[in-house]
């Protein structure tokens, strides 16, 4: 668990944003340390309570001592076991004692109740925090009544300033790294903000979902348009299958490719499942383009019951969870590095070091994360002597590509070239080629 200058209810949110593409079997947990008395809430006390929720992937402190919790596949009454051995250390305290327990300990089904914990991170960041869920129960529904003015209106907008950036890198056992590829993609609540800023995208996700196509086609243009100094050999974006098939897509495609530039398309499982036949043609032309398909959305519950390489992808994202410690989880990675899986496993969502060191004992090569952020700009900026920024702005500006979020980075050549490296991910397979 870590906190950077730039305050953890903003680390929250961007977790909890990465968290939207499938919030299925979330669930938050506020725990008001702050409301205990003072002499509760002291760091013996504070530690205990980190100890007993650990295992778990998103883990924050507040400044004001309260505790966030994200948890994911985790039964209620296996949650409810573990809020009550918390409620057990302060037994006699009035937080307990006088108020009903969710004074002390609110949890949230992010599955239905995602506006109404983003609106309390709202305000505990202050509202100069973007997030879909300011204002909310002010704007309009997404309906399939206004969904086609929404997509003129997302059409008609620059979304530079709304695509996001985050490495995917190859790390040694001496843990140098080496930067593989950058996923490109949009800020869903900077998307919110600038583009239909009067309409609730969580309203409804199927709409939402259609509404995705055309950001899809606004993501590439951004990407085009954009003020990197240096265009990296190999860049991904989340695409709708159906994006594949587009005429604009088709120009990107070709001119990426004239330019040597490898593009991967990340492509949700869900997607998959409903258009499976769309997604043979797509993995097909993009073959053809020179290009890759990614499998994303990878969860411990998937690899329970999805052959993930009969969809024949060149990379597989696997979503990192402390489940995947269960002994089945490693014996299902390692028949898909058997299979060929070996160079195609991606662990994402490494928030810590603890899922690096995962991945490295089961030989997962690649990895992606907050954690590994904080690796890249680290690295960059202690190759940067001759100036002195705040490592949270050098996280920052890593982050996006747009030149009016990091006007202020003295050197962004180092962000946009890292002089540490980029490791060519199909050396091997172009050297046969």
């Amino acid at each position: 668990m870590d906190a950077l200058s730039q305050g953890p209810e903003q680390q929250i949110i961007d977790a909890v944003e990465r968290l939207l593409k499938s919030p299925d079997n979330f669930y938050a947990v506020r725990i008001f340390v702050s409301r205990l008395l003072p002499i509760h809430q002291n760091d013996n006390k504070i530690a205990v309570i980190l100890h007993i929720l650990g295992e778990n992937n998103y883990l924050y402190k507040l400044s004001n001592q309260d505790v966030i919790l994200i948890i994911r596949n985790v039964k209620k009454d296996h949650l409810e076991e573990l809020l009550d051995s918390i409620r057990a250390l302060f037994p006699r305290d009035p937080a307990i004692l006088q108020h009903p327990p969710e004074y002390f300990i609110h949890s949230y089904n992010l599955r239905t109740e995602y506006r109404l914990f983003v609106a309390e991170i709202d305000k505990m960041a202050g509202k100069d925090v973007p997030s879909l869920a300011n204002n909310a129960i002010n704007k309009t529904p997404l309906t399939p009544e206004n969904l086609e003015g929404e997509e003129q209106r997302a059409k008609l907008s620059n979304l530079a300033d709304a695509v996001r950036r985050q490495a995917v890198v190859t790390v040694s056992s001496d843990k140098k790294i080496k930067v593989l590829f950058y996923e490109l993609f949009t800020s869903t609540a900077l998307l919110g903000q600038r583009a239909i800023p009067n309409v609730n995208l969580l309203s409804d996700a199927w709409l939402f979902q259609h509404l995705t196509e055309t950001l899809d086609l606004k993501v590439i243009e951004a990407v085009q348009v954009s003020n990197m100094t240096f265009v990296p050999p190999v860049i991904s974006l989340n695409l709708n299958i159906s994006t594949v098939f587009t005429p604009m897509f088709a120009e990107f495609s070709q001119a990426m490719k004239e330019k040597g530039v490898t593009l991967i398309a990340e492509i949700q499982v869900r997607d998959i499942f409903s258009n499976a036949a769309e997604y043979a043609k797509a993995k097909d032309l993009l073959h053809q383009s020179g290009h890759k398909v990614l499998l994303d959305g990878i969860s411990h519950n998937s690899l329970l019951f999805l052959d993930v390489m009969s969809f024949e992808p060149d990379l597989i994202k696997i979503i990192w969870s402390s489940q995947l410690e269960d002994a089945y989880d490693i014996e299902v990675v390692q028949q898909i590095q058997e299979k060929g899986g070996k160079n195609k496993i991606i662990l994402c969502r490494c928030d810590d070091e603890k899922a690096l060191m995962w991945g490295m004992t089961n030989k997962v090569m690649f990895f992606q994360g907050y954690f590994v952020d904080k690796m890249v700009s680290a690295l960059a900026k202690s190759l940067c002597k001759d100036f002195g920024c705040p490592l949270a702005d050098c996280i920052e500006n890593h982050k996006v590509i747009s030149d009016t979020l990091r006007r202020k980075c003295p050197n962004i050549k180092m962000i946009d070239n890292p002089p540490f490296g980029t490791a060519k991910i199909w050396e091997d397979e172009n050297a046969e080629n």
